[in-house]
Parts: structure tokens; sequence; C-alpha cells
């Protein structure tokens, strides 16, 4: 899906100097929310198919948070 954003997204992210790093590097969050989205399920199904089609789990409140902050890179 986005192996070609890889190059300048595979960068863990962190807000500001506070908080931790992310798990998994930004595509792999970009992915599980386009295919939550082009599948039109919830943010618990959204959890399950990241699960089963990436092979990493991302938590739906960590799905959520994504869309909140970073909702503009889907938009295509």
């Amino acid at each position: 899906m986005a192996r070609e954003a890889e190059g300048g997204l595979d960068k863990r992210i962190r807000r500001g100097e506070r908080g931790r790093l992310s798990k998994h590097p930004a595509y792999v969050y970009i992915q599980a929310m386009v295919l939550k989205e082009l599948c039109g399920r919830s943010l618990m199904e959204g959890e399950v198919l990241s699960g089963m089609l990436l092979n990493k789990r991302i938590p739906k409140i960590t799905l959520a948070y994504w869309e909140k902050h970073y909702r503009y890179l889907l938009r295509f």
C-alpha cells in the first residue's frame, strides 16, 4: 500500500520532546488506517484486520489517536 512512502516515513514519531517513541514506523499506522477505511470497519475490527493482514497488532486506542491527529494523511 504505502511502500513508496516507506523511505520518508520509516522513522518512528515523537510529538515534541515529551512521550515515548512510537512502537512501529509511521507507514505501519498509515497502512492500518487505510485498511480500516477501505473495509469500512470499526476501530475494533480495524485492530483485528491489522493483526491479520499486517502481522502487527495495533490497539484500537492507537488507531483512534492516529485518526484524530493524522487524518489529513488519508486525503487523496
